[in-house]
Order: C-alpha cells, then sequence, then structure tokens
C-alpha cells in the first residue's frame, strides 16, 4: 500500500469474509499501523495464512490528517487461489 505522505492511514482494522460462512459476516484478522510517508509499505496478515477468504475490508481508524482524509496511490493484495 502506498500512501500520499499527509493523507495516510496511521491505524488499521483489517476484516474478512470467509468462503463458507453462513451469512455475509466479517471477520476482524489484524490491526496495523503504517507509517505516514510516500514509500509504498507491506503488512502480512497474521489469521489469514490457511483461510480460504472471498473479500477483504480495510477500515482506516486513524489517519494523520486532521479532517480524516486518505490518499492511496497504490494497493495490491497478493494471495494465492485456491480450487474448488
Amino acid at each position: 500500500m502506498q500512501f500520499q505522505a499527509g493523507f495516510a492511514a496511521e491505524e488499521m482494522i483489517v476484516y474478512i469474509q470467509r468462503k463458507n460462512s453462513v451469512s455475509d459476516q466479517w471477520s476482524k484478522v489484524d490491526e496495523l499501523e503504517a507509517d505516514d510517508d510516500h514509500e509504498l509499505q507491506s503488512f502480512r496478515l497474521s489469521a489469514v495464512a490457511d483461510d480460504a477468504a472471498t473479500a477483504v475490508k480495510i477500515v482506516f481508524d486513524e489517519t494523520t490528517d486532521f479532517y480524516g482524509r486518505v490518499i492511496i496511490y497504490q494497493l495490491q493484495v497478493w494471495g494465492r487461489e485456491i480450487g474448488e
């Protein structure tokens, strides 16, 4: 993930929806802290290693901007596709 410096997230909460979930529930998997700079940052999610997820949601809990704005230049989500 790459932010614009000054408009970055300080704290993020990551949720996933699991493939075999009974409902459309979101499960919290990690709380992350980001740096307020323009460099590309990588975050490894601790609880998703062997769990199949169909969706990812990132909530920016705290930001460096006074008004709560976040500007993302680049976002990549890496994983592996699991066959049915």
